[in-house]
């Protein structure tokens, strides 16, 4: 008995300490946000080599493997077969419009990618704006890169963190802060302009006088991007058009 024992230990330590000096192989299998027995299980098997490890980049400590630019057809993001997506202005934008174009097969620094260009015929309120987006391994969506107007403002690297951009679990009251904007979740059941079901985000461009809400549906992706600016509302913005 006392064999078995100190056998049963001595497997136990072993197998600890793999999982400890290979942490690299270690990822939240379930997305309940926890490391427990399913990852051990997955995690060791890696180790053995019955599960091949994924090749990984690091960009300031997070981690992106080669499914990074394959978007989820179920969220609150989504890609258009078009690659277009269109939107109407109205209140003080009635006439005008904005177009999301989405180009796959991008890279920044290693991380496969898609990049997201922005652009209007709204005057000096509409700014030309390119985002290149990826999924880190975690399923939450990171901005690697922005250019706005030709000018590079942010690119991630090595020591600098990717940013959020949506996170994969939403509850109501989060926050995080992306590119100059704190966003808020208010609402996961919103409803707005005709749009039932809509997740709806604060982003409140921190130091300005700038607020807006984003309203999301799944499936759909933005649907409307209502500028609501301070100190008086001026209840425009713009809805989406075409899919």
């Amino acid at each position: 008995m006392k064999k078995y024992i100190i056998s049963v230990v001595t497997i136990t330590i072993f197998c600890t300490s793999s999982i400890i000096l290979n942490a690299a192989v270690i990822e939240d299998i379930n997305n309940d946000g926890k490391i427990g027995l399913e990852e051990a299980i997955y995690a060791l098997q890696t180790i053995a080599g019955m599960r091949p490890q994924p090749e990984t980049v690091n960009l300031g400590g997070v981690y992106f493997d080669t499914t990074s630019d394959q978007w989820p057809t179920d969220s609150y993001l989504t890609i258009p077969t078009s690659g277009v997506m269109s939107y109407s202005g109205y209140g003080d934008y009635v006439g005008y419009t904005i177009t999301y174009k989405f180009f796959p097969g991008q890279s920044v620094n290693g991380v496969k990618c898609v990049k997201m260009h922005k652009s209007g015929d709204c005057g000096e309120d509409c700014w030309t704006e390119d985002l290149w987006l990826a999924f880190d391994t975690r399923g939450n969506c990171r901005v690697l890169k922005q250019i706005t107007n030709g000018v590079l403002r942010f690119e991630a690297s090595a020591d600098l963190v990717p940013p959020v951009f949506m996170p994969k679990k939403i509850s109501l009251g989060q926050t995080w802060f992306c590119l100059g904007s704190v966003l808020t979740v208010e609402d996961l059941n919103a409803s707005f302009k005709g749009y039932q079901n809509l997740l709806k985000l604060k982003a409140d461009m921190y130091g300005s006088e700038d607020i807006d809400y984003c309203y999301y549906q799944k499936g759909k992706g933005l649907v409307i991007d209502h500028w609501n600016d301070k100190p008086i509302p001026t209840g425009s913005g713009w809805k989406l058009a075409s899919p």
